[in-house]
């Protein structure tokens, strides 16, 4: 693994329009946690948006790539190069635009290969096969030919996933990508159309949030990414899979013992802990406290190093947003008990020679389930330990996009059948099992919902 020199990496990066490149005079420079200008991003205005969603519905016609075809653009995009840009140089650009560790930036690249490259099994495993039974045939077909993918900061490439699986089932994409990392999606285009993906079905219009919703509201079918803000008002609408914050949740009925705190750590702090479904709130029958001393003691010694350190753990930001993270977190623990500051001398941040700052983990307590505070959810490791007691039941364990039970199994069995039934806790996990990785036979039954829909033939089947 190598990291290029921020300064030799810096680019610019047009639109898309059905596979060809665009040039925008709405010029926007991306400066890295660094301080320096890694691209010049030229943004789609809100009308060329329209009138391109048009030609791309006009030019949809559902077929799917060849997965051989995918396969070979994963291939390509995590290790050739690309309009004059090397694997490395893309790596590095994310990593110091995102304010990601190196390692991590580079595990994204791997891990979007590895969906290209699976994508046969994966959508066999997501989508429901076709059914037969006397006189008719049900298939699980796409329900509809464009699919809108709109990222808002877009602090990691992993959630590129989703308009690649759509793809892959003949949708076409049109995308905004996120405002911390649109090198992965140009990339990514530039590999499916090297590959020989057909233009008409890859569209990127970097931009700002109201051509990006537009997007959304027009599409078939749309993932969108971001706060909670941005994302509220399409929560009701199906169509459109939602993420915003995830609230995940954890909860414990014992002091944890050396593996409960490896695994408590990671599920604060897995890829910096940037992703939704890190833990934001532990629940503990036990001591608030003391349970939040031990975690913070053990999340400390997590390495605060710079962009180019393979031993760094934890996210970046740029040294102009230092003051404002300071005064949110010190903020955050006002009325709690901070078990993480003083151990850093009382800041929370790391200072490096380019200029940026690491964002150590924040470990907070508090004896009150209800403060305002429990249930934040930050794009670097914070978690707020608040009690917990099984009579309870579900009322501080709602809005869950991912719910661990580290509890007795026989105690928590009628719990658990509570929390599954719950409809705003997304997904539940017993034991020591992570949210944050892949499960590779798990159906992904969200995708499944989003993306196709049954189509019933009746009268004489033959094929």
């Amino acid at each position: 693994m190598t990291t290029e020199s921020p300064t030799d990496i810096s680019r610019v990066i047009t639109p898309v329009v059905l596979g060809e490149p665009r040039t925008s005079r709405d010029v926007s420079p991306l400066v890295g946690v660094h301080g320096e200008v890694l691209a010049d991003v030229q943004g789609a205005p809100r009308l060329l948006a329209q009138s391109v969603l048009r030609r791309v519905r006009q030019s949809a016609d559902g077929e799917p790539p060849p997965a051989k075809v995918l396969a070979h653009a994963g291939e390509l995009f995590a290790t050739e190069t690309l309009e004059g840009q090397s694997p490395q140089q893309y790596v590095t650009s994310v990593a110091y635009s995102a304010g990601l560790p190196i390692t991590f930036a580079w595990d994204a690249c791997q891990g979007l290969r590895s969906v290209l490259g699976d994508i046969e099994r994966l959508n066999r495993r997501d989508f429901p096969g076709p059914a037969e039974s006397a006189g008719s045939r049900t298939e699980w077909l796409p329900a509809g030919r464009v699919f809108a993918h709109v990222a808002s900061l877009g602090k990691a490439p992993g959630p590129n996933a989703e308009w690649l699986r759509a793809l892959s089932l003949g949708y076409s994409i049109v995308m905004r990508p996120g405002l911390r990392d649109p090198f992965t999606a140009r990339r990514l285009v530039a590999a499916l159309l090297a590959a020989g993906v057909p233009g008409h079905q890859l569209t990127l219009l970097p931009g700002e949030d109201e051509m990006a919703h537009g997007l959304v509201r027009d599409a078939d079918r749309a993932a969108l990414f971001g706060s909670e803000e941005k994302v509220r008002p399409w929560r009701a609408n199906k169509n459109v899979d939602v993420h915003g914050v995830g609230r995940s949740k954890l909860v414990i009925d014992h002091l944890p013992d050396e593996a409960d705190l490896d695994f408590l750590a990671e599920s604060i702090a897995a890829e910096g802990g940037i992703r939704c479904d890190c833990t934001s709130v532990v629940l503990t029958t036990e001591d608030p406290a003391e349970v939040a001393e031990i975690l913070a003691e053990r999340l400390a010694a997590l390495p605060p190093g710079p962009v180019p350190d393979p031993a760094a753990r934890l996210p970046l930001i740029a040294a102009a947003a230092a003051d404002g993270t300071r005064k949110q977190l010190f903020g955050l623990a006002e009325g709690l008990t901070d078990h993480s500051t003083p151990r850093y001398g009382g800041d929370p941040l790391v200072a490096h020679a380019d200029s940026s700052h690491t964002v150590r983990p924040t470990v907070l307590s508090t004896r009150d389930g209800d403060h305002p505070t429990v249930g934040t959810e930050l794009v670097y490791p914070f978690v707020v330990v608040a009690p917990w007691n099984y009579q309870d039941g579900v009322t501080h364990l709602r809005d869950s996009l991912a719910l661990t039970f580290l509890t007795d199994p026989e105690r928590t069995a009628p719990l658990l059948r509570r929390a599954a039934a719950e409809p705003s806790i997304r997904q539940v996990f017993v034991g020591r099992v992570p949210p944050w990785r892949p499960h590779p036979d798990v159906p992904d039954h969200t995708l499944a919902a989003l993306l196709v829909e049954p189509k019933k033939v009746v009268g004489r089947v033959t094929a």
